[in-house]
């Protein structure tokens, strides 16, 4: 199933609030999200580049091209037009870095994330469920 169709499906289903930090420094906008262990989430699909980190936790990242397993500690680069599910595994920590001088969460939102048509302020642009 790709993640788009997933994203559908999932969008049908009871979602989970994720926990959410917003952290700015020196043109720096970092979000830091909270996935408890069986948790299942799509993410939005950026219109930039920026860093990912996974700082605890095990959880299994599926693309358009690849499903693997991370664990922490764990930095990838994340390219414009990316699209992920994720599941974790364990408790999961994963912050993405993104330069901004901007410190409104709405407008952050509105430069980087493409909308699809969901209410990204809600949840960040993300859409998630209980595994089980």
């Amino acid at each position: 199933m790709s993640v788009n169709n997933l994203q559908k499906t999932m969008l049908e289903m009871h979602q989970v609030e994720i926990e959410t930090k917003h952290s700015f420094c020196d043109g720096v906008y970092a979000r830091e999200i909270s996935i408890p262990k069986g948790v299942a989430l799509v993410g939005a699909k950026h219109k930039t580049a920026f860093f990912m980190v996974i700082s605890k936790g095990e959880c299994v990242i599926t693309d358009s091209s690849k499903k693997k397993t991370y664990q922490a500690p764990y930095t990838a680069v994340s390219k414009v037009g990316a699209k992920r599910a994720i599941l974790a595994l364990k408790d999961t920590v994963l912050t993405t870095f993104h330069k901004t001088n901007e410190t409104d969460i709405y407008k952050i939102e509105n430069d980087i994330i493409e909308s699809e048509g969901l209410k990204i302020a809600n949840n960040g642009g993300r859409v998630a469920l209980s595994h089980g």
